[in-house]
């Protein structure tokens, strides 16, 4: 899994990216982070039954543009799991960037 966060001009977007085994079948979720606050500054964005046909397929869920005030830490903070499961576990998050 790698989260993005980027900022073009004022705007900022993130993107969830995740690689699996064939076959696999995976939801992803992607949200912003406020890393100074500790607190989840947008609803979590995400991307169903994202499936992987071949070996080292790259599935990406987004660019999605978020909103959220400026002169903070922030992070793109990614969650992942089997379609079948119940519940959203794992996770990885982006390199800090201040907007």
């Amino acid at each position: 899994m790698s989260p993005c966060l980027k900022v073009v001009g004022e705007r900022a977007y993130i993107q969830a990216r995740a690689k699996g085994k064939v076959g696999t079948s995976v939801d992803l979720s992607i949200e912003l982070y406020d890393s100074q606050a500790n607190r989840t500054v947008t609803t979590p964005l995400r991307c169903h039954d994202m499936r992987f046909a071949y070996e080292g397929e790259m599935e990406v869920c987004g660019w999605y543009e978020v909103t959220a005030p400026r002169g903070i830490p922030y992070v793109a903070r990614q969650r992942w799991k089997l379609r079948t499961a119940t519940a959203f576990g794992g996770g990885f998050e982006s390199p800090e960037l201040t907007w």
